[in-house]
């Protein structure tokens, strides 16, 4: 053999490893973060006494984590507002951050905490911050709001 030939089945060698070592990585990544049991769009329900409201939640779920867009349908009046949300899932407990995407809404954000009471029902709170005026100051207070999410079933799909 010469040595163009030994350099080339080298070259051929080396590229295979890289393939097979590069391939097994993002199989192992594949298997590892592919969409997990929360992703697909839920019913988010929020009864605070007031108004009950309902929101559509779109979810995509991979690994450990969870991150998506909410939008209010009910009551229609407030149908413009939308929020995006981030959050993590250590067993059965989830939590993370949501904020407003909307211009005339950028003052909504806070914190959510679920607990996964089925893969199709969840239920927890959010946090979020309300500052009123108190005899000419600014006073603020965190607000907690009950909160729950129902799978919603596709058409077809049980």
């Amino acid at each position: 053999m010469g040595i163009k030939s030994t350099v080339l089945l080298s070259v051929v060698a080396n590229s295979i490893s890289f393939l097979f070592g590069f391939g097994a990585k993002e199989l192992i990544k594949y298997f590892k973060y592919r969409k997990r049991v929360l992703t697909g769009d839920w019913a988010q329900i929020i009864e605070d006494g007031k108004t009950s409201k309902r929101d559509l939640v779109h979810c995509r779920h991979t690994g450990d984590k969870l991150e998506g867009t909410i939008e209010r349908l009910e009551p229609s009046d407030e149908n413009y507002k939308s929020w995006k949300f981030k959050a993590t899932q250590k067993n059965s407990m989830i939590f993370g951050t949501f904020w407003a995407t909307d211009l005339r809404n950028n003052e909504s954000y806070g914190t959510i905490q679920l607990v996964l009471i089925t893969h199709s029902n969840l239920e927890g709170f959010y946090v979020r911050m309300e500052v009123t005026t108190e005899e000419s100051k600014l006073v603020s207070n965190l607000k907690e709001t009950r909160f729950r999410w129902q799978r919603l079933v596709k058409e077809g799909s049980k």
